[in-house]
């Protein structure tokens, strides 16, 4: 069934059938707000932090439930929140895993990139994947507090100040 003045198609229960509009509008939101960041640091000449990064991956996430909660006057439910999570996840480790690769070849000397790659082998394995475990477990977490916690505070507030008609069940805790 395809409704008015949407691109894509639901299901009989308002479900969509694909979420590739908000994982989109994700990865648009997830590299502009990294580029304007890494450019405001470069500018001020200041060293990013993972706390910046947190809130670039959290402010992505926020850009597309917004779009979902207006396309569909509703939070995602469970299934499309861990969908969304587990995709954004996949996007944002994808981007950051090329940019690291391309900047590393661009930026960096031969001499140097033979420094950090021996250094990189000298931390020990164990310690670079417990690492990616907690980086990747971190990430997830603010990525489904994106998709679950934030989409229905921001639900709630949009039909507190009117711009959204509550449905007549409660969204789902």
């Amino acid at each position: 069934m395809k409704e008015p003045n949407m691109q894509r198609t639901v299901d009989t229960a308002g479900t969509p059938k694909t979420l590739a509009p908000y994982l989109i509008r994700f990865t648009l939101a997830y590299l502009a707000l990294s580029a304007i960041t890494a450019l405001i640091f470069s500018l001020l000449e200041m060293d990013g932090s993972s706390g910046v990064s947190a809130v670039v991956l959290f402010s992505a996430g926020f850009i597309a439930v917004d779009k979902f909660i207006r396309d569909h006057k509703r939070p995602p439910e469970p299934r499309e929140q861990l969908m969304l999570t587990l995709h954004s996840f996949s996007i944002m480790w994808v981007i950051s895993l090329v940019t690291m690769v391309l900047l590393g070849y661009l930026l960096l000397d031969e001499a140097t990139r033979v420094i950090v790659l021996s250094t990189l082998s000298e931390v020990g394995s164990i310690w670079l994947i417990g690492g990616f475990i907690v980086l990747s477990l971190i990430t997830f977490g603010l990525l489904w507090l994106a998709y679950g916690w934030m989409a229905r505070k921001h639900y709630a507030t949009l039909c507190k100040a009117g711009k959204l008609e509550p449905v007549n069940e409660p969204p789902h805790k």
